[in-house]
């Protein structure tokens, strides 16, 4: 049996909408924001340094549901990694992996979202956390420290 997962390397994981591309004030499913200049200079140099990168998107999850774009869940992850690939070979004139999954090689992640964890305390490091527009206490789960009863 052949080992398609050759690639056993570390990783940095590059977050697309909001990160590595301008997010629009609406999703929409067949376009990619333009490339932000400081994170595609950053990301040239990783691939420069030889480091592996992936860019990190929720747009390729597969949950079993229809998209937001009421497309099959399937299709529409397969049609967003060939937008992403084209997108991304324009910008950096070679592949990059894409991937909406974490394990255990991803050394960093770089994300317009995420807050910085203190290892093993539960304590948030850096500024006061902000909420953004698909923020999770829309759906009663808290965001915050303050939120929890």
């Amino acid at each position: 049996m052949e080992d398609n997962y050759s690639d056993y390397r570390p990783w940095i994981g590059i977050d697309l909408d909001g990160t590595l591309a301008v997010a629009a004030d609406k999703f929409d499913p067949h376009s990619i924001g333009k490339p932000v200049p400081a994170i595609v200079k950053m990301v040239r140099d990783f691939i420069a340094q030889g480091k592996r990168v992936k860019i990190f998107t929720a747009r390729v999850c597969i949950t079993g549901q229809k998209s937001d774009a009421g497309t099959a869940d399937l299709a529409f992850s397969l049609y967003q990694h060939a937008l992403i690939s084209v997108w991304l070979s324009e910008i950096f004139y070679t592949a990059l992996e894409v991937t909406c999954v974490k394990d255990f090689l991803c050394e960093q992640i770089y994300d317009d979202r995420a807050w910085r964890v203190e290892t093993n305390t539960g304590e948030i490091i850096g500024q006061e956390p902000r909420r953004h527009p698909c923020s999770v206490s829309g759906y009663g789960l808290p965001v915050h420290e303050s939120e929890v009863s």
